[in-house]
């Protein structure tokens, strides 16, 4: 099959100690992951009975979600081509005071080229998590699981292009332009929230399906002794995540994302 030749060839290559792919093409990949799999939910909503209401709907994320994979696998390509100079860049001589400033002009350059793919990425993973939450509310219940699987691989595009931004802005010399990209990455600090409520969305719904089925199994997995105990953990948890983001707006989401991208910059500082 070619398609598993040519991802195997890429894989091939992330795992190798070239510079490139590397996180950021990886991120790119999850996006357009991402995508596909909320196409997938749309395709198996569309043309139901049940769902004839939010056919149009349906249809429109289709082609939106489309798009969406193909921005994501085109921004793996932008990111090997944006970090490929800059990792170059780096080994650049630096011996005399010219060199040094050559070297300074030409990491400045290619350190904010490096910047600017993640924050483009983040806006897509914006875009795909504003769709995928209409998907997880109006999409067939019987793919709700995979909404929250094209949620967190959407959530590990737009971390990862996080992680990328702050990486590269910690290195510039022009503090006020580094400032100016890290106010940009704080824009899609909102929708943290809403994606952890579609995910818990989808479990919710998840759990009420084993309970209904009696899965002993799932019970197991969550270390719960009976069905109850397992779909109140998952309501109460539920509950508190709709309290979270209605407040949101009051830098709840911020925080989020600041928590997890400085459990890996710290390492850094």
């Amino acid at each position: 099959m070619i398609e598993k030749e040519l991802m195997g060839l890429w894989l091939n290559s992330l795992a190798s100690k070239a510079p490139v792919p590397g996180g950021g093409g990886a991120s790119a990949i999850g996006g357009a992951l991402a995508a596909a799999l909320g196409q997938m939910v749309a395709n198996l909503t569309v043309g139901k009975k049940k769902y004839a209401d939010v056919e149009k709907i349906m249809q429109e994320l289709l082609g939106k979600l489309q798009a969406l994979q193909e921005d994501f696998l085109d921004l793996a390509d932008q990111d090997a081509k944006a970090f490929a100079p800059l990792a170059a860049a780096y080994a650049l001589p630096a011996s005399t005071e010219e060199e040094k400033q050559e070297k300074v002009r030409i990491m400045e350059e290619n350190l904010l080229a490096a910047s600017l793919v993640p924050l483009h990425m983040m806006e897509k993973a914006v875009e795909t998590l504003t769709f995928l939450e209409v998907l997880g509310e109006k999409g067939s219940r019987m793919a709700v699981s995979d909404v929250g699987v094209a949620v967190q691989f959407a959530r590990t595009a737009l971390t990862g292009a996080v992680m990328n931004v702050y990486i590269n802005t910690k290195s510039m010399k022009n503090r006020e332009k580094a400032e100016e990209l890290n106010t940009n990455v704080t824009k899609a600090s909102s929708v943290w929230v809403t994606a952890m409520f579609v995910q818990l969305t989808a479990l919710a719904t998840c759990a009420i399906m084993w309970v209904i089925d009696g899965r002993p199994d799932i019970m197991k997995l969550f270390k719960v002794d009976n069905k109850i105990t397992l779909l109140g953990g998952v309501i109460g948890a539920f509950i508190t995540f709709t309290v979270i983001k209605s407040i949101s707006g009051l830098g709840i989401a911020k925080a989020e994302v600041t928590i997890v991208v400085a459990q890996i910059i710290v390492s850094y500082l």
